[in-house]
């Protein structure tokens, strides 16, 4: 079995274009820029009482990916299940993940939630690639939520889960970008969250991407 995956996401507390300009001080190039949108669906009922874990370890998401390069676009989409492991405060520590091309996702939605399953959060993002030598970063403006920066471990990285988020997070915080203190951000159980507090409020809830 190969080893799980470690990976960090922190909240970033700047606009895009201070965001361009720390990194591309630090050595960092634009790589490319893509459109990414995650439909999440589990067989849970959902209401305000399920939690994050119960969602992560039951669900899986079909994602839509349209790149944009300067000579050169594509689009995919790709059926994905994560396979999470936590530590004692409720924080993936590491995944594993699952995954299969989806020529139609139209299709496959529909077939989903015909099935009876439930489609609990729609993350849209904008997402802007940085890399400088081994090192990738993933800029993420997520539609009705804000500015992430996710970090995935580096292939030279060795130790044990916990020890490669703390060089993860050593590295985060070397960035120049002002973070937020929370280096372990769940987006799509924060869209959850604001779904919920919608319906709550008697508004209507928008079923696409927040």
């Amino acid at each position: 079995m190969a080893r799980m995956q470690s990976e960090v996401t922190a909240e970033i507390l700047c606009d895009i274009e201070t965001i361009y300009n720390i990194l591309q001080k630090k050595g960092f190039f634009f790589k490319e820029q893509l459109k990414q949108i995650d439909h999440y669906y589990t067989h849970l009922p959902i209401n305000s009482a399920t939690t994050y874990k119960e969602l992560a370890l039951n669900s899986f998401l079909l994602r839509e990916i349209v790149l944009k390069r300067r000579y050169m676009a594509g689009e995919s989409s790709v059926l994905l299940y994560k396979r999470k492991r936590f530590d004692a405060a409720g924080n993936v520590i590491g995944e594993e993940k699952v995954s299969c091309d989806i020529e139609d996702t139209a299709s496959a939605d529909a077939v989903f939630q015909a099935a009876g399953l439930n489609n609990w959060c729609v993350k849209s993002i904008t997402g802007h690639i940085f890399k400088k030598g081994n090192q990738e970063l993933l800029i993420q403006e997520v539609d009705g939520l804000g500015i992430f920066v996710e970090i995935e471990e580096f292939e030279q990285q060795k130790g044990t889960n916990y020890q490669r988020i703390e060089e993860l997070i050593a590295f985060a915080k070397g960035l120049g970008l002002p973070l937020g203190n929370d280096m372990h951000v769940k987006i799509n159980y924060l869209l959850f969250q604001k779904r919920i507090r919608k319906a709550k409020s008697g508004d209507k809830i928008y079923w696409g991407a927040p």
